[in-house]
């Protein structure tokens, strides 16, 4: 499952960057977190993966056993990433990247 969602997600990103005319919709911070996910996924062992809206936004998923972890892995978001707009709901949560992250 993780495999599939993250992969459609990037392939979607990849066709916009080459298209004609082209255009690129990730931004900075979507970045950071894609790589925080894959870092926290690779360390705890949780399941949560993510995907992407037509811009630059991530939504996390997650099984609901793993509640926990989806919202360990906003705290790391939140206050390591310094990215503060985060959404979440059941089994998913959704973290704003198109604005600059606000310091501390």
């Amino acid at each position: 499952f993780i495999k599939i969602v993250e992969s459609e997600a990037l392939t979607l990103h990849a066709m916009m960057m080459t298209s004609n005319p082209y255009f690129i919709l990730l931004k900075p911070n979507t970045l950071k977190i894609i790589n925080e996910v894959w870092n926290y996924r690779k360390t705890s062992g949780s399941k949560v993966c993510f995907t992407l809206d037509a811009g630059a936004n991530i939504h996390l998923l997650y099984p609901n056993n793993e509640f926990d972890k989806g919202t360990q892995l906003v705290v790391i978001i939140v206050f390591y990433l310094s990215i503060w707009e985060v959404t979440v709901c059941r089994f998913k949560i959704f973290v704003c990247c198109t604005r600059p992250s606000v310091q501390q």
